[in-house]
């Protein structure tokens, strides 16, 4: 397998870079950056290491690099200046490659790398499969996971989601499968070629970070460009569209029956009996378990040795997550920051009666998809009530002031709980699907879930 993307010559210098650096800046401390400082006190322990941040992370963070004798900038201009004193950069998921920092190390000639290209360099992976989608990508990767492991191969799961690649307890040598949810920040420089790239879908998100639109359809298609061999949902018009040319291309749709799931189809029924019997709520799963399907193919697995593994699956936490029942289903569904997300879940409980929570960070999102969801469940047996919160939530309510759809505005999800639990009637579902991210208010998605959860659960000490 070739290690090297499209236009790259000769072998990938990243761990060379990282190794021989006498100075290497670190910038941004989350999961990534913390395992590559864990990682240069083995590989370089002689190299200065310098964490970048543009906000300050706190005193446990503090203690962690104090105790490793990492000095820590913070702030978008002191870290300008330190990158130009450096030998090399290596970029955090989070941080933009447009960040100021990131573009002064460029304009100085000096390396920037990932955590990503780190391990693509040092093991030369020749067993992964790559997940990426605007949705659906972690509860795929983990699925995939699982029911690999239930047929009896040797597989681990990192990424994006739960372990940093440079954290793994094995080498890839030694498995059968790496399977990694790659994010489009991820995607966006990525060097290394994944034996397998696996494109759930295409909607908009992020494209602040990737400087907009053309950006991000840019960076997320990377894992058509970069996969020697790829698996495409053929459902999605924008992703088949992006992969009509790949030279190897497996295709999955769950839109009809049978589904489709490579050269093999399978009929509807199976499946959804499958899912019927296991912990994953929502029939936007069909295409999740059609897309592992697809793979297992690819890898030499039938359906029949992949579909038992479902019965034990546990799904991610915040992802339609029941997290109380007092007569009412209180699902915690924080994951849901796009509109399409929410439509899903709104779609996961057709015949009965929700109380939708809604709204958080604005990011220019478009409620066209989740607007017209709700007109459609405005009145009946299975109305959806909305509960907006800030920002975009206030922005939906604006938007459906002419509508049917009963709606209320809280100020604070503490508000916007004890609203659901006034409206909410027995047998009726609390869903908090904000279709927006979470950080007008809370550090992280899972953050807020957790909030929703102690909240809902305190309904029944506070008399409903």
């Amino acid at each position: 397998m070739s290690a090297t993307g499209p236009g790259d010559a000769g072998d990938l210098p990243d761990d060379d870079w990282l190794r021989r650096a006498g100075r290497v800046a670190v910038h941004g401390l989350g999961r990534e950056g913390r395992s590559v400082v864990t990682d240069l006190a083995v590989t370089n322990p002689d190299a200065e290491v310098v964490v970048l941040d543009d906000r300050d992370p706190g005193p446990d963070a503090h203690e962690w690099l104090d105790e490793r004798g990492v000095r820590l900038v913070v702030g978008a201009d002191r870290a300008v200046a330190v990158v130009a004193d450096v030998d090399l950069l290596v970029r955090s998921p989070g941080v933009p490659p447009s960040h100021a920092a990131q573009a002064a190390a460029r304009d100085a000639g000096i390396p920037v790398t990932s955590a990503l290209n780190l391990f693509f360099a040092r093991t030369r992976p020749d067993n992964v499969v790559a997940i990426t989608g605007t949705k659906g990508k972690s509860t795929t990767a983990m699925l995939l996971g699982h029911l690999l492991a239930t047929a009896g191969r040797r597989v681990r799961v990192a990424g994006n989601v739960g372990l940093s690649v440079l954290d793994l307890d094995v080498a890839p040598a030694d498995l059968d499968h790496l399977v990694l949810e790659l994010s489009s920040y991820q995607l966006a420089d990525l060097r290394g070629r994944p034996a397998i790239g696996v494109w759930l879908n295409l909607h908009r998100d992020h494209h602040a970070w990737h400087g907009g639109r053309d950006g991000y359809v840019r960076d997320k298609s990377r894992i058509a460009t970069q996969s020697d061999r790829l698996v495409a949902n053929a459902a999605d018009g924008e992703v088949r569209a992006r992969v009509r040319d790949h030279p190897d291309l497996v295709t999955f749709d769950a839109t009809g029956d049978p589904v489709h799931t490579g050269a093999t189809d399978v009929a509807r029924a199976r499946l959804t009996d499958a899912l019927a019997g296991s912990a994953l709520v929502g029939a936007h799963n069909l295409t999740n378990l059609a897309a592992t399907l697809a793979v297992g193919e690819v890898l030499g697995l039938a359906a029949d040795d992949l579909l038992p593994g479902l019965a034990d699956f546990t799904p991610l936490r915040h992802r339609l997550e029941l997290v109380h029942d007092d007569g009412r289903r209180w699902v915690d569904d924080s994951i849901a920051t796009i509109p399409e997300a929410a439509v899903a879940a709104l779609a996961a409980f057709p015949d009965v009666p929700v109380t939708l929570l809604v709204g958080g960070y604005d990011r220019d999102q478009d409620h066209a998809p989740l607007l017209a969801a709700l007109a459609e469940r405005a009145t009946g047996s299975s109305a959806v009530r909305v509960v907006a919160l800030p920002d975009t939530g206030h922005r939906l309510a604006t938007e459906l002031a002419h509508d049917a759809t009963d709606v209320a505005v809280a100020e604070d999800l503490p508000g916007a709980v004890a609203v659901a639990a006034r409206v909410t009637v027995a047998g009726g579902v609390v869903l908090l699907s904000p279709a927006a991210a979470s950080f007008n208010q809370f550090r992280s998605f899972e953050d807020r879930g957790d909030q929703f959860a102690a909240l809902a659960r305190g309904t029944a000490a506070r008399g409903g």
